[in-house]
């Protein structure tokens, strides 16, 4: 079982920890992971799973990935970083979403599912964007902290005249 950007499990300690018994030929299975995050209007104060069409939420822009892990690496387990995704949608940004896509090998990928890593919706404080406005967003999480490790915070927003 693998998380959602590998916050509310604890792969990351566990693959830190074991690694040094791999030998140099060794394998991981699965050899690591893809997170991408989406901006989207979504009515909920809590952090939520994407299950089932729910919480409903309105994407407001294109998905952009943030950040790829090879678990074959050391793997630093505190996720702190600024980033810019771009609107494309008028509407209410209230929240982003992370998704997941495992890699099962480096040809093979996997999807969210039900069971493996669903999409997270994080709610942000809401603010009104137009097509083309550049959301600067702070997130951080620790892999493995759980969900109460998660804070995302709309630092500014640049708009395109």
């Amino acid at each position: 079982m693998l998380d959602t950007a590998l916050i509310d499990e604890e792969q990351v300690p566990v693959l830190n920890s074991v690694r040094k018994y791999l030998k140099d030929s060794g394998i991981i299975i699965p050899c690591g992971i893809l997170n991408c995050i989406e901006p989207v209007q979504v009515d909920t104060e809590n952090i939520y799973y994407e299950e089932d069409g729910h919480p409903k939420n309105r994407v407001l822009g294109d998905p952009k990935f943030y950040s790829r892990i090879n678990f074959k690496k050391h793997i630093e387990e505190t996720f702190n970083e600024s980033i810019d995704i771009k609107i494309k949608t008028l509407g209410i940004v209230s929240g982003v979403k992370i998704t997941t896509f495992t890699l099962i090998t480096e040809d093979i990928i996997c999807g969210p599912t039900p069971m493996l890593n669903p999409p997270l919706i994080i709610p942000v404080e809401r603010k009104k964007v137009y097509p083309n406005d550049i959301i600067n967003l702070n997130l951080h999480y620790k892999m493995g902290g759980g969900l109460e490790s998660v804070r995302a915070r709309i630092k500014n927003i640049h708009r395109e005249l």
